[in-house]
């Protein structure tokens, strides 16, 4: 018994002294959080560029309805950036709603437009409110995204 719990402690033990050879922290949600992709749907944000500081440049919201699924027309979707907006960064509009896009049965597309007054990585990041159904069921579903614009 004595032998036991020496061997469980020296385990736990070495488990806490050498977390290298623990498993990776879940770095890859940093890495996926400018991509949700669901049995029923994907939406990303994409930064394509080129941004050049000072002027207006825009990054893209597309929700892609799959497995039988479409974007729910009727729901009120919006994209509503995150507050306070990163030093340097301004936003012409801090909420996009449906009719600032284009919903179609399967494809949604937001422009979000933004404005970096330095040249780096500007962190455009929000949370996008939206909807998609199929022949049974409807989901309303919001999808926290960010992306990182590389300003000129």
């Amino acid at each position: 018994m004595i032998r036991r719990l020496s061997v469980m402690f020296a385990l736990v033990s070495a488990a806490l002294v050498t977390p290298a050879l623990a498993a990776p922290v879940a770095s890859s949600s940093a890495i996926q959080a400018n991509k949700k992709d669901k049995d029923s749907y994907t939406v990303e944000l994409k930064a394509p560029g080129p941004y050049k500081k000072g002027v207006e440049g825009t990054v893209e919201l597309v929700l892609t309805s799959k497995n039988g699924h479409h974007v729910n027309q009727d729901y009120p979707a919006k994209f509503k950036l995150a507050e306070p907006a990163p030093d340097g960064v301004t936003f012409p509009k801090k909420v996009l709603k449906k009719e600032d896009g284009k919903f179609e049965e399967h494809v949604a597309t937001l422009k979000i437009p933004f404005v970096a007054a330095n040249a780096g990585k500007a962190k455009i990041a929000g949370t996008f409110s939206f909807s998609v159904c199929s022949d049974k069921n409807c989901f309303m579903e919001k999808a926290e995204l960010e992306v990182e614009a590389d300003v000129k």
